[in-house]
């Protein structure tokens, strides 16, 4: 009775775990359902592997939809199970090794072929695919192999254990163990800081956009309900200016659902009120691919989203920013691949060790699987290890095998800490000059308005006389050349009480935190003076001029807002006066 128990458990453990595959980032992830099945195979009889794994598969498919690639897994169980229990070849590990090397890597690559998948995105998902087959596997010749041992147990018999399976075991737990924690651990790492990014980005543009639209007069508002054009140019020109060209997409619909304004390519509907999706914050969350109908909703090109909504209560409208998961999945994708290469190597590397070293009797076994445990912790504590030492030169070997594997993982522990330094670099800096970006400007005004150090912080908006000019006479490319010119400048008058930043086209700012007035005015003088000498554009030297305005916390204001439209104010009225002349916001003038 209990062994049909046990049957029934691992028959619906594995269909749950076939139909819910865990992923460590986005979606992309692992499928332990073949590991419950290995277990019934190395367990029961091969027709109750036959019967379990195509009913599993069958329901699989009933729920989630048909995938060629679940074919090769079903596959995989049937032929790894039929060498288990009528060839007599028990290991597991080694079967599915053999399985894929024959028709696994071939099968798996065929069906992305079909659809379309090719280079990096191909490999990953081959060896990632490879990977977790091992891990079932392995996985599954332990609980078979202390399966039995606990069954001879209970019959009163003394339990034989193989040396060999049990050096097994050990080396590839302590390698294969290490790297899933490591894979998962910085996978949610990683999507924490990709989601934290993407929702300060989308918070920005909504509230520009949501700006906007309050500022508009109810005859206005009505206009953009029917799609006017002046209106839908404002906003569009909000979108380009915080957007441009990256692949983030805007829609306003009306609480009906009815779109009045999209940047999505195929959209035909507003955002589906019965779509099932992750949330993440409040107003920021996460919609997978299996839960997006792709006709209605979205093109077939765009698989999972990051959905920013904003509300308007009083105009009735939604604010929606969308973006593809497909950028970040690149990216993803080419990280995690050295990696998996690495891995795998050094995988086929221990096989090929072990071989050689399986019939040696390691009197120091004990002392390196306690050394390596809890291996993850030590990488990320930069534990020192003082590895042991043996008369045996077979136990050196395997020791230095254990250094190397240490050593490879600290190296993608150490890539995986730089990869999160590069994207943060991505989300503060500008790509063209490298000054600090808008966001960037934001969060550290914002810190030093809200710090309790004393004194003043001057906001120098500098904005480029004629670029347009430039541009359209001497090119896109000219104009490049100018802004990365202007931006070395202000990087000499940067210092630890100032910082330069691009806002974005020809805009450029400077913040000083100061005591004195008196220093922030100099410091705006200092940036005109930058423009007296000309500028090599083209082969040709060029006179550039700049429109500076200054605002002051908390002279001018009381708040980011305030102080960041005193600044602005200012700009303009020193262009209208053309005189080349810093311009100090004046309360009375200016009113």
């Amino acid at each position: 009775m209990g062994r049909y128990i046990i049957f029934a458990i691992l028959f619906m453990a594995a269909f749950v775990a076939n139909i819910n595959p865990m992923h460590y980032i986005f979606d992309i992830g692992f499928t332990f359902g073949n590991l419950f099945l290995f277990i019934i195979g190395g367990i029961y009889a091969y027709k109750h592997v036959i019967g379990a794994t195509i009913l599993v598969y069958i329901l699989s498919f009933v729920v989630r939809g048909f995938n060629p690639i679940q074919v090769i897994g079903l596959l995989e169980v049937l032929v790894v199970c039929y060498y288990y229990r009528k060839k007599r070849r028990k290991n597991l590990f080694i079967n599915v090794l053999t399985y894929w090397c024959l028709f696994g890597l071939w099968g798996n690559m065929a069906c992305y072929l079909l659809v379309g998948m090719k280079n990096n995105e191909m490999i990953f998902s081959l060896i990632n695919l490879l990977i977790n087959s091992l891990f079932n596997a392995f996985i599954a010749q332990i609980i078979c192999y202390y399966w039995k041992v606990f069954r001879q147990r209970q019959e009163a018999s003394m339990p034989t254990v193989s040396f060999s399976q049990i050096a097994f075991h050990i080396i590839m737990g302590t390698i294969l163990a290490p790297f899933f924690i490591t894979i998962i651990t910085n996978g949610a790492q990683m999507q924490k800081v990709y989601q934290e990014n993407n929702y300060k980005q989308a918070q920005t543009v909504a509230k520009e956009v949501n700006k906007k639209i309050m500022s508009w007069s109810k005859l206005e508002l009505q206009k953009f309900k029917l799609q006017g054009k002046v209106q839908v140019a404002h906003i569009q020109q909000i979108v380009d200016q915080y957007i441009g060209e990256e692949p983030i997409y805007l829609m306003i619909s009306t609480d009906t659902n009815k779109v009045i304004m999209n940047s999505i390519p195929s959209i035909e509907e507003g955002i589906a009120s019965d779509i099932e999706i992750m949330p993440i914050k409040e107003d920021f969350s996460y919609v997978e691919i299996s839960k997006i109908r792709p006709v209605k909703i979205f093109s077939k090109e765009l698989k999972g989203y990051y959905i920013f909504e904003l509300p308007i209560i009083k105009s009735q409208l939604n604010i929606h920013i969308i973006t593809p998961i497909d950028r970040y999945r690149i990216m993803v994708m080419e990280e995690y691949l050295t990696h998996f290469q690495i891995m795998s190597v050094f995988i086929l590397f221990v096989l090929i060790a072990f071989w050689a070293l399986n019939r040696v009797l390691l009197n120091s076994i004990n002392e390196l699987v306690t050394l390596t445990d809890h291996l993850p912790s030590r990488l990320t504590t930069q534990e020192q290890i003082i590895w042991p030492m043996s008369r045996i030169s077979e136990i050196n070997l395997l020791v230095e095998n254990f250094k190397s594997m240490y050593t490879e993982l600290d190296k993608m522990f150490e890539m995986l800490q730089e990869s999160k330094e590069e994207l943060k670099e991505l989300a503060y800096y500008d790509v063209l000059t490298g000054l600090a970006n808008r966001l960037y400007f934001k969060e550290y005004l914002n810190n030093l308005v809200n710090s309790k150090a004393a004194g003043k912080v001057g906001v120098i908006f500098i904005d480029l006389n004629k670029f347009k000019q430039v541009n359209d006479e001497l090119g896109h490319d000219v104009g490049d050349q100018l802004l990365m010119q202007v931006a070395a400048r202000l990087r000499r008058l940067e210092s630890y009480e100032t910082k330069a930043f691009r806002l974005g086209g020809d805009e450029f700012v400077l913040i000083h935190q100061t005591i004195q007035k008196e220093s922030i005015v100099a410091l705006g003088k200092s940036a005109n003076q930058i423009f007296e000498e000309s500028f090599k554009l083209n082969q040709e030297m060029r006179e550039i001029t700049a429109s500076i305005g200054i605002g002051i916390y908390p002279d001018h204001g009381n708040s980011i807002d305030q102080i960041v439209k005193r600044a602005d104010e200012a700009m303009y009225h020193s262009k209208n006066r053309r005189d080349k002349s810093v311009y100090l916001y004046n309360v009375k003038k200016n009113k």
